[in-house]
């Protein structure tokens, strides 16, 4: 790093090899938002287990496992800096009061489109995105901070309310819009069915029928690191070398 934004970040080097502790949480809940729209008359999101009878009974288990270990290499450039941990590169940049954050985010987006002659027509649009993100405040040569891991899932989906024959012998008589896997309907008799779109009947409130899902999952965990007296010319020797966390 230039000494210039050494100065208007107030941080100081952060070169070297790190020796870096994840404190694992085996008891972590992974924070999970989600989301369902569509136009499926008369389908709803099954009911979920907080909305069930309560348990009369109350479990619980206390697990502890010792730290992970493992060896991290922090490069600076003019632009900021570089972390690489088991082989992967995670660029970053300083934030306010000495810290850096370092991520990665690998995303991919699918788009499907079909036609029949007849008029049928299908579409999915699905994201997907997965993010690392260490956050690391620097003092001397110890660090500590927090790594997020995080998920997000987006994807929409339109179909013909109903179709031909000949279109059901490709695509099946309910279709390929994923419904049941997210909603159902009432069978008149304390149960409940997928939530289907059948090719013969009139199953949304519009046509075509649509779904959007969203879900987006994040789980922060503690990390502290100390600076290493290894040569980073060295680091390729470590690089994936630290112990797993466990008991």
């Amino acid at each position: 790093m230039t000494p210039l934004l050494l100065a208007l970040t107030g941080c100081t080097s952060v070169d070297g090899v790190w020796l870096f502790t994840l404190h694992v949480d085996p008891d972590a809940v992974e924070e999970c938002v989600a989301s369902v729209t569509h136009n499926f008359s008369g389908a709803a999101e099954p009911e979920s287990d907080d909305d069930l009878d309560d348990d009369p009974w109350t479990r619980s288990t206390l697990t502890t496992w010792s730290p992970e270990a493992f060896f991290g290499l922090i490069t600076e450039t003019d632009a900021g800096a570089v972390l690489v941990v088991d082989g992967e590169t995670y660029p970053g940049s300083p934030w306010d009061g000495g810290g850096w954050r370092f991520w990665w985010t690998h995303d991919v987006t699918v788009e499907d489109k079909d036609t029949h002659a007849s008029g049928y027509a299908w579409s999915s649009w699905v994201s997907l995105a997965d993010l690392v993100l260490f956050d690391l405040s620097f003092s001397a040569q110890m660090a500590t901070g927090t790594v997020t891991s995080a998920a997000d899932f987006d994807a929409n989906y339109t179909e013909s309310d109903a179709w031909s024959e000949d279109v059901a012998d490709s695509v099946g008589t309910t279709g390929s819009i994923p419904s049941a896997s997210y909603l159902v309907r009432d069978d008149g008799a304390g149960g409940s069915y997928p939530a289907t779109n059948d090719w013969a009947l009139t199953d949304c409130g519009s046509n075509p029928c649509t779904l959007g899902v969203t879900s987006s999952c994040g789980l922060e965990v503690g990390l502290d690191a100390e600076l290493t007296d290894l040569d980073p010319a060295a680091f390729e020797g470590v690089d994936g070398a630290g112990q797993e966390g466990g008991s």
